[in-house]
């Protein structure tokens, strides 16, 4: 019965997390982007 527990806790967050980390790739590589934009146009 516990097992069955954990395993309708853990599956749900699992899930979440992998939408959140998806999310949150996409605002780091946004943020990546601007960072490196910012340099290369002060070197010029």
């Amino acid at each position: 019965a516990l097992l069955r527990i954990l395993h309708d806790v853990i599956l749900p967050i699992l899930t979440n997390t992998r939408q959140l980390h998806g999310q949150i790739d996409m605002t780091l590589v946004s943020l990546a982007s601007d960072y490196l934009y910012v340099p290369m146009h002060i070197m010029d």
